[in-house]
């Protein structure tokens, strides 16, 4: 392994590991503290990477969310079955936002149709339902085992949108009745306010805690594998390639510089940041917190409202507590720009006066000033994450097509790791529970070159092939993806 036990001066105590949309979540410690420490650690020093070049590892991850434990949780344990110990190093990078998100997630696949309206794939609908089991296994076996499932009701406030809504559900009920919903029509509809929605649909969703969820993992792979390192609050400022080296990748961070054989773009919305050229822009995600008022529908505390009246549905959580619960009014706006604090008051405004509308006028608390938090999420052309081994021409490294051949063949000679390169998932268009850890886990296993083995089913992941379960052509970076999805030039 690398040495990282040097510890620089200026190193901070406010050390948080940086979910896949973003944000900041829960507090992780340095390798040694995860031991003893297990899912809930509080802050220590962190450890620094030696200022040199000579450190090499294996599989350098750049972010420490969902997307990258996937990658680990197949990388290491495939790795460790054929006898070897691949060193992985996971830049976690101090992200913006607030900490412990939860997080919807749905049984139904959230992307049914393309943007122009087609129906997705079979293959990409089945990948989105396996991956909120997967994710539903891993807070069994690390959490809670107790299920955080609510009663999700879709309210529609137009006929088209409506409509839209009946046929999606009445595909999805022909491919998961297990997981089927009811369609309210007429005087079954529910009504709050004086906005009357024209229809509805209810099923049953779950709220997720990916902060404690990750934390408890990274946990876990410490205890294990002590090729494992997290380097936290580090910061990757650049990669160059080279040549002529086994390890050709050169990643520099705000403590120094490793080389690695293969390099895993984790960080969502960031990740055009080291990857201009890859057609990913960022969105804005906005979530308030604040206390309903007293005529809000109670629903026993645990109940979700999806507002279908615009372009970008917003949703509204109730959750449940001891005594006043803290409702979170979580809203999707995918293309608003700025980062600047001047967004803020009209996002405010706007959320109240929707609710408003819908809910009617004491809706809320009206002595507790609410509080927004905005976190930046990842979106695509098609609405579908790239996931899959990078294009050197996507990378832009500077180096000859010639040259680039040799870190671009399948696998390597040596029965290992595939042959160096770079990789991606990230794109995931504000539904990280519906792609985030097994589009990890597909990177994982395409690194470890067991695409095309049997591979036993393990909690978190399925069995068999990649091919069984994982849609790589829809959800792979190249130029035929890219021209299938209109992304526009990518100059």
């Amino acid at each position: 392994m690398p040495d990282t036990s040097g510890y620089g001066d200026d190193i901070r105590d406010d050390d948080t590991l940086v979910g896949d949309d973003n944000s900041s979540v829960s507090s992780l410690g340095s390798a040694s503290t995860l031991v003893s420490e297990g899912a809930n650690p509080g802050p220590r020093r962190l450890p620094n990477i030696r200022p040199h070049i000579d450190h090499r590892v294996d599989v350098a991850i750049i972010g420490s969310g969902i997307t990258a434990v996937g990658v680990a949780l197949s990388i290491l344990p495939l790795m460790a079955s054929r006898g070897m110990a691949p060193d992985v190093f996971v830049f976690e990078e101090m992200g913006e936002g607030a900490a412990q998100h939860d997080a919807l997630m749905s049984f139904l696949p959230c992307r049914v149709f393309r943007p122009d309206g087609g129906l997705l794939p079979e293959k990409v609908l089945d990948f989105q339902v396996k991956n909120a089991e997967a994710v539903k296994e891993l807070e069994s076996k690390y959490l809670d085992p107790d299920a955080r499932e609510f009663e999700m009701e879709d309210l529609y406030y137009n006929d088209e949108d409506f409509e839209f809504g009946k046929r999606t559900q009445r595909r999805l009920d022909e491919l998961y009745p297990q997981y089927g919903a009811t369609i309210l029509e007429g005087d079954e509809v529910p009504h709050y306010g004086h906005l009357r929605a024209r229809g509805a649909r209810t099923h049953t969703a779950r709220l997720i805690r990916p902060s404690s969820l990750v934390t408890s993992i990274w946990a876990d792979l410490r205890t294990q594998y002590a090729n494992l390192c997290i380097s936290t609050n580090n910061y990757v400022r650049h990669i160059a390639l080279t040549t002529g080296s086994s390890h050709p990748y050169i990643v520099t961070s705000s403590r120094g510089s490793i080389r690695a054989r293969h390099v895993v773009h984790a960080t969502d919305s960031y990740a055009p940041r080291l990857l201009p050229e890859i057609g990913l822009t960022a969105g804005r995600k906005h979530r308030l917190l604040l206390r309903p008022g007293a005529r809000f529908p109670k629903r026993e505390g645990k109940h979700i409202w999806a507002l279908h009246r615009e372009s970008h549905p917003f949703t509204v959580i109730r959750l449940p507590g001891g005594n006043d619960e803290i409702d979170e009014l979580l809203i999707d706006w995918e293309w608003v720009g700025g980062r600047d604090h001047g967004e803020i008051p009209s996002t405010v405004n706007y959320i109240h006066d929707y609710m408003e509308r819908v809910f009617g006028p004491e809706w809320k608390e009206a002595e507790i000033m609410p509080e927004l938090r905005s976190s930046t999420i990842g979106i695509t052309g098609d609405s579908l994450p790239f996931v899959g081994r990078i294009p050197q021409d996507y990378t832009n490294r500077g180096v000859s097509s010639s040259e680039q051949a040799a870190v671009e063949a399948p696998f390597s000679d040596d029965g290992g790791l595939a042959t160096p390169g770079e990789w991606i998932s990230a794109g995931y268009n504000g539904q990280e529970t519906a792609f985030a850890l097994l589009s990890g886990h597909a990177v994982g296993i395409q690194i470890a070159g067991m695409e095309n083995e049997e591979l036993e089913m393990v909690p978190g992941r399925p069995g068999g092939r990649l091919n069984d379960w994982f849609p790589k052509e829809e959800l792979r970076l190249d130029d035929d993806r890219t021209m299938r999805a209109n992304l526009g030039p990518l100059g």
